[in-house]
């Protein structure tokens, strides 16, 4: 599903916005534009989505006075799909990118089969790295308590790295110059990671997929 209407003939008109509102003010516009998708008797995601969009977002920038409005687009977009189940839900069904490749949603986390020793040799790997949906390498460098993942563009995001058990890690959002993970992420936001397996050349891994989303993510860790 492609963003919405609004969003592409708000970022023709006004090209560059430096918006000045707070991640909790941002994050309450998305909770507002969730409950309303949630509650849209519109016969299409497409429609409920447009519509929550359209009524929300314009009133947030009345209510602001934005002349501006192409990276509280952005940001409104990409940080649904962090704080809003039913928004990523609609999304995944509509674009089946996530199971292509690496990726897979599953309804259960899947068995372990590591030791804590063989979990704990994972961040010790050279070479690590995964791909995106649209199989674009991301590579990972574990240092000093930091993890640090370089785009195939050339940004970073970086995050802080803390074994939480035997075999699970938390990653936790520090800074990034990357435009989908600084949308998608506030400073302090908590990601959590359960190592699975181990392979011939990668780890299996796990993730949540969304806020209110019960699904799980699972794909791959490569390592040379």
């Amino acid at each position: 599903m492609k963003k919405t209407c609004l969003f592409f003939c708000a970022a023709f008109l006004f090209p560059h916005l430096y918006y000045s509102q707070t991640q909790q003010e941002i994050d309450a516009l998305c909770n507002t534009i969730c409950t309303s998708i949630e509650k849209s008797d519109a016969p299409s995601d497409q429609e409920k989505i447009e519509e929550a969009f359209e009524e929300h977002i314009m009133d947030f920038i009345e209510f602001h006075e934005l002349t501006v409005v192409e990276e509280l687009m952005d940001k409104v977009y990409f940080r649904l799909q962090k704080v809003c189940g039913t928004f990523t839900t609609m999304l995944t069904n509509s674009n089946q990118s996530l199971e292509n490749g690496d990726w897979e949603i599953i309804n259960e986390k899947p068995e372990i089969k590591l030791s804590k020793k063989e979990a704990r040799s994972f961040a010790k790997e050279n070479g690590i790295y995964y791909f995106e949906t649209d199989r674009k390498k991301t590579f990972v460098t574990i240092k000093g308590g930091k993890w640090i993942e370089t785009f195939s563009d050339n940004t970073q995001s970086i995050l802080k790295f803390k074994w939480t058990g035997d075999t699970t890690f938390d990653l936790i959002f520090i800074e990034s110059d990357n435009i989908t993970r600084k949308n998608f992420s506030n400073p302090g936001d908590v990601y959590n990671y359960t190592l699975t397996s181990k392979e011939d050349g990668y780890y299996y891994f796990t993730t949540s997929l969304a806020e209110g989303d019960d699904r799980v993510l699972i794909s791959k860790f490569h390592f040379e």
